[in-house]
């Protein structure tokens, strides 16, 4: 993949592709953010996003400040995170693309969830959830229930939920987003909703399902 994306961006530089050139970037970035490697990926994205400032390319703009945004917030540099999130989401609303929409409202409530705010996370979480299904974009809607699992499992254990028998909110979240990457066939995606989900389990004391869970996440991961 790393090869292929080096030879996409060498080809469209000579070619005097801009916005290809950015893209290509961005994907190099991409895969480096995948791989672990913040530093790679900072420097990639902040060379894309000045690129694509100089040719006033709005849409790469959000794109890029998107995800300079969820680096920062990998980083636990969070004042910055919310500066790129909060500038991407303003470019966002005025193109309004709502796949980048779902994304970015994701990666701010991650930053009030580690911030301490529940409830702003929890909105901005079911923002991206509520934008996720008007535009029909199941991946990102089983992004945004994965997220918003992560946000309503603050309080790991709803006693409330227990009392009355019902299925806690962040544990419906969970089964949501393993259901819908299930069925559109996004074995990534997948395993990282089983991870997600029985890491849940296990914190809320059911440690036999959340194993399972977690095991079945490793066989998707091992078939990738």
């Amino acid at each position: 993949a790393l090869t292929c994306h080096q030879e996409a961006y060498e080809l469209r530089r000579a070619a005097g592709d801009r916005w290809g050139q950015i893209v290509s970037q961005n994907h190099l970035a991409a895969l480096a953010f995948e791989l672990g490697d913040f530093t790679e990926a900072r420097a990639g994205r902040v060379a894309a996003l000045a690129e694509a400032e100089a040719v006033a390319a709005l849409p790469l703009c959000a794109l890029l400040l998107t995800n300079l945004g969820e680096v920062s917030l990998v980083e636990n540099k969070l004042d910055e995170a919310r500066s790129h999130l909060e500038n991407a989401l303003e470019i966002i609303e005025d193109i309004e693309d709502r796949g980048l929409e779902s994304e970015c409202c994701r990666h701010l409530a991650q930053l009030e969830k580690q911030q301490g705010h529940a409830l702003e996370a929890r909105e901005l979480a079911e923002r991206a959830l509520a934008v996720a299904q008007k535009a029909g974009l199941r991946e990102k809607e089983a992004h945004a229930y994965l997220t918003l699992g992560d946000v309503l499992s603050i309080s790991i254990y709803d006693a409330a939920s227990d009392a009355s028998g019902e299925i806690p909110p962040a544990e419906l979240a969970f089964a949501n987003a393993v259901e819908i990457t299930r069925s559109i066939r996004n074995e990534a995606a997948l395993g990282k909703a089983l991870f997600a989900f029985g890491r849940y389990k296990a914190e809320i004391g059911e440690i036999s399902e959340g194993k399972d869970m977690i095991r079945d996440a490793i066989m998707v991961f091992s078939k990738l």
